[in-house]
């Protein structure tokens, strides 16, 4: 049997104390809001106007429901996206960055849903790349 002295009691019980209190419990902070993305190239062709089609998968990965969200494209000089489609608000940024917004019925994605839209997009060369030089996505 180990007999200690009423000072080592203290400082055993301020140590115990002290580690529970380090081990803490986590209070429930804020979730970040998270997103990732899927840009996917369905079709393409060369001609007189070459061009693509492509499309765009936006997933909610945070853990709340969103408020709104936006993908920004910036293309390949040369490359004009004419045609978007798939219920999104389109703005263009001179010469080549586009925003792809919610419109106020698709703003809301629970977690790990997602949403998808597409544009066609016209080329000055059929050399000219079918893919973004930048493509971010925001959600909130």
């Amino acid at each position: 049997m180990v007999r200690l002295t009423r000072r080592w009691t203290l400082r055993l019980a301020a140590a115990l104390i002290g580690a529970v209190a380090s081990l803490g419990v986590a209070a429930p902070g804020h979730a970040t809001p998270a997103c990732s993305l899927i840009y996917q190239v369905n079709a393409s062709w060369g001609g007189p106007v070459p061009g693509f089609q492509a499309q765009i998968n936006l997933r909610n990965t945070g853990t709340t429901p969103t408020t709104s969200w936006r993908v920004t494209l910036t293309m390949p000089d040369g490359v004009r996206i004419v045609y978007p489609h798939g219920g999104i608000r389109f703005t263009v940024l001179p010469p080549s960055t586009y925003l792809f917004d919610n419109q106020p019925w698709n703003a809301v994605l629970p977690p790990n849903t997602g949403v998808w839209f597409g544009f066609t997009a016209t080329k000055a060369s059929p050399d000219l790349p079918n893919t973004p030089v930048r493509v971010t996505c925001a959600v909130t």
